[in-house]
């Protein structure tokens, strides 16, 4: 192997010097990914616990910047160094609009952190271009490096485009100097005004590069979908503009969301001045402080007002996502928030009802007919009463206010209100119906029974049922325009009487048949009682006389035979030589 001549020690002092440059400038962005025959053998085996090479003689060392800048000359005169620099390109302000190749007009919504109108998807960043580099014998003296460029958003064509102008900027530079910053610079500044003219850049064709450069770029931004990491093959080997406009939509709000915690910001509630971290960003872009938005939040939440969540700006109102309340809630509000949510959507179910049992959801059929899954209690859910088929229950006026209220979301205390208020106005119309009012106090006062000398349980006052006037006392009936009692009150009466008389009557034969079993078996006799043939109730003899009249249903028998006897003169017929004896010893 060949010591390296004057010429190439000379570009490999300036090769060294360039790669720390770069990386000294642009840090994490550059690595020196690989050298090539740069350490002799036995260095080789010391940086890499071994001794490899291969059969002729090269081998592929990982150094840095470090490294090279102690050693006074390559191992050979055909070294290589691989390097890797991420240029990230200059946006224009306001954004870079990323347009579909369907898309003249503009774009439908995308992903949270870009925002899309008339000019399509527009994003504040953009995923780094890899400039993968290889240093050889030769650059900067005689020949550039030899250069690819990778990008998600870089297509095949416009790459090999900026390397051809890149190349140009080499020749117009002339050899002898390191260019390699010069490209970064240029690709940093111009590579949009080049390949996006306008601020608009289309998407559609397949990205460029291998798959490790687009790997790095992803490892070293954290987007490794962003920057590809399988040469932009999937699915067949084509990419679609789609996918790609996904990926840079996802790099640029995760990008968005970084920034946002790092800066300071304003809170619209407090106007305390706090780091991004310490606030909850919301999906209509406006952001407030977390202990702010969440006190709002666990307030609405304990007082069941879920239409109060939504965002502080008075000119956006928009409702909180279940992503926000779940990191602002604790896990007991949170799970309230969902019983709630649940609780109102059931009820804005138009053919949703409650069981008035149990409580338990049901379904009702379009004849307003439910049956509770839980206790098989059949109901009306306009009513909540037993079903009652063929019987209307509420007027079609309350039934469609009752129907427009579950389409508005009014809920079951909406329903029970709308049923009260029915309820209410059956009982006025009652009221009016069969009560007359005090003429002291207005209150409403229903007859159920006897004169027509009302006396009010509200105010105390004697009023006249039938003239409503109020009156001292019985003295207002004695003129005869009104009388004390109606007619049909004395019916009601005397019918009442009958039946309280022969009541009395039927007790008191009962008490008189106790007390002669009682007295015969005082006197030490045996009473014994014969049974009616028509009630089947006990009776005893009175002075030994077979002829029995029943207390219970007042039907006469004979004691010997147990005949019933029909009629009048049927006891002088049946009792007698040729019949039974009237009277006879028990």
């Amino acid at each position: 192997m060949a010591p390296p001549s004057e010429d190439a020690l000379l570009d490999w002092q300036e090769q060294v010097d360039e790669v720390q440059a770069l990386e000294a400038i642009y840090g994490d962005d550059f690595r020196l990914a690989a050298a090539s025959d740069v350490l002799p053998a036995e260095g080789r085996g010391d940086a890499n616990g071994d001794a490899a090479s291969s059969s002729s003689g090269r081998g592929t060392e990982p150094l840095d910047a470090a490294t090279l800048a102690v050693l006074d000359a390559p191992a050979s005169d055909s070294w290589q160094l691989d390097c890797s620099l991420l240029v990230r390109p200059e946006l224009p302000a306001g954004g870079l609009r990323l347009q579909l190749p369907h898309d003249e007009g503009g774009g439908g919504g995308g992903e949270p952190g870009a925002s899309s109108g008339s000019g399509g998807y527009r994003a504040e960043h953009l995923p780094p271009l890899c400039m993968q580099l290889r240093l050889a014998a030769g650059y900067p003296s005689r020949q550039p490096p030899q250069l690819s460029l990778s990008a998600a958003w870089l297509s095949g064509g416009a790459s090999q485009q900026l390397q051809e102008q890149l190349q140009a900027l080499w020749e117009e530079q002339g050899p002898g100097i390191p260019v390699c910053y010069a490209w970064a610079d240029w690709l940093q500044g111009g590579v949009l005004r080049q390949l996006a003219p306008g601020g608009s850049l289309q998407l559609g064709a397949p990205p460029s590069g291998g798959g490790a450069g687009s790997e790095q770029a992803g490892q070293q931004s954290g987007q490794q979908q962003a920057a590809g990491s399988d040469g932009g093959q999937v699915e067949g080997g084509a990419w679609q503009a789609e996918d790609t406009l996904m990926m840079l939509l996802r790099y640029n709000a995760v990008q968005e969301h970084q920034a946002f915690h790092v800066s300071m910001h304003t809170c619209g509630v407090c106007l305390e001045e706090q780091p991004g971290r310490q606030f909850t960003r919301l999906d209509c872009r406006h952001a407030w402080c977390s202990s702010c938005l969440g006190a709002q939040a666990s307030l609405a939440v304990a007082e069941g007002g879920l239409e109060r969540l939504r965002c502080p700006d008075p000119q956006c109102k928009a409702p909180l996502p279940p992503s926000a309340l779940q990191r602002l809630l604790t896990a007991e509000e949170f799970a309230r928030w969902e019983q709630l949510t649940l609780q109102r959507t059931l009820d804005s179910m138009p053919d949703a009802a409650y069981c008035p049992r149990c409580s338990t959801i049901s379904i009702e059929d379009a004849d307003s007919c439910a049956q509770c899954p839980k206790c098989f209690f059949v109901f009306c859910s306009l009513c909540n009463e037993g079903w009652h088929p063929g019987t209307t229950c509420v007027s079609a006026e309350t039934k469609l206010a009752m129907l427009r209220r579950k389409m508005e979301g009014g809920g079951r205390a909406a329903l029970e209100d709308l049923r009260r208020q029915e309820q209410e106005l059956l009982s006025v119309a009652q009221i009016e119906k069969t009560a007359k009012k005090c003429p002291r106090c207005g209150m409403a006062t229903e007859k159920a029974e006897g004169c027509n000398k009302m006396s009010c349980g509200g105010c105390g006052a004697y009023w006249c049922w039938r003239c409503g006037k109020e009156i001292d006392g019985y003295k207002h009936f004695r003129s005869g325009d009104c009388i004390l009692f109606d007619e049909a009150e004395i019916l009601r009466w005397e019918a009442q009487w009958d039946e309280m008389q022969a009541a009395a009557r039927i007790a008191a034969a009962g008490m008189r048949n106790d007390f002669m079993a009682e007295t015969v078996a005082r006197a030490g006799g045996r009473p014994r009682g014969c049974f009616c043939p028509q009630c089947g109730q006990v009776n005893h003899k009175i002075a030994q006389n077979n002829h029995i009249s029943c207390w219970s249903c007042g039907g006469h028998f004979c004691a010997q035979c147990h005949a019933v006897l029909r009629g009048k003169g049927a006891g002088a017929s049946h009792f007698g030589p040729r019949g039974c004896k009237q009277h006879s010893p028990d």
